[in-house]
């Protein structure tokens, strides 16, 4: 009798799999439901489960130096990938920088000489972080910053107000986590790997605070032309190509006319 009940083929047996399967079916079913349901708050955990059922593990490396030698350690394809990022920066020549036309037209007043930095705006910063972004090398994450933003506020107040008052961005705010990701061309080149930087989410808050305000004043006092379509809201490379055709067919009708 025991062999019987211990025996995969008892009905009580092959009924509890049965059921135990279709119950890990459904749960499979709901869990992926709610990923596509909440993919607009959090994608990172939809492409994290969609990189689990790939059989491809792709891995940086192992690269190949100046010198054609492969580099498999961590700490050296680091530092290829360091010396391959620092070249694509160059130094600007100060010395012969021409003068920009006066476009400017408002008064006095109305020059921009510091940011009105409010508590209000801060706080609305940190009430839209999303959850799912990365931390930077604090390690603070967003999810923890928006959790505790009312014990946040005043600080971040005081911080982004000292910062501004003496010129200085704490150390902090400008160290970075750089990640390679892969572009194009072979694995086995520094160069054909782009970096991305994970910084301070709080340095991410106060840096959107300056560039709103910035874009406001110069939007307001129409300091930046109609030509300029990158980086503006509600303007694209397809809003620049749409001016442009508009351009050369006005220029077709007039010569055929």
């Amino acid at each position: 009798m025991y062999s019987k009940y211990n025996s995969r083929n008892h009905p009580a047996c092959v009924a509890a799999a049965k059921q135990a399967k279709n119950d890990i079916k459904n749960a499979k079913r709901n869990f992926e439901k709610k990923l596509a349901q909440n993919i607009t708050k959090d994608k990172k955990s939809l492409f994290a489960y969609a990189r689990s059922k790939s059989k491809v593990r792709t891995k940086v490396g192992p690269l190949m130096d100046t010198k054609g030698q492969a580099v498999t350690s961590n700490l050296e394809m680091a530092e290829e990938f360091n010396k391959c990022f620092a070249s694509t920066f160059t130094i600007e020549d100060v010395n012969c920088v021409p003068d920009a036309d006066e476009v400017f037209r408002g008064t006095s007043e109305e020059i921009f000489y510091d940011m009105d930095v409010t508590i209000d705006k801060i706080q609305a910063k940190l009430s839209k972080l999303r959850a799912d972004k990365a931390s930077g090398a604090d390690g603070m994450s967003p999810w923890l910053l928006k959790e505790i933003q009312e014990s946040l506020i005043t600080p971040i107040y005081f911080l982004m107000r000292k910062s501004l008052d003496e010129g200085i961005v704490p150390d902090d705010w400008r160290t970075a986590y750089v990640s390679p990701i892969y572009k194009k061309g072979g694995r086995h080149q520094a160069s054909n790997y782009r970096p991305v930087s994970l910084t301070s989410q709080i340095s991410k808050v106060i840096e959107s605070i300056l560039r709103d305000v910035i874009v406001e004043h110069l939007e307001s006092n129409r300091l930046i032309r109609d030509s300029q379509h990158g980086f503006r809201k509600s303007r694209s490379c397809l809003t620049n190509l749409l001016v442009f055709l508009d351009k050369v067919t006005e220029s077709i009708n007039c010569v055929s006319m």
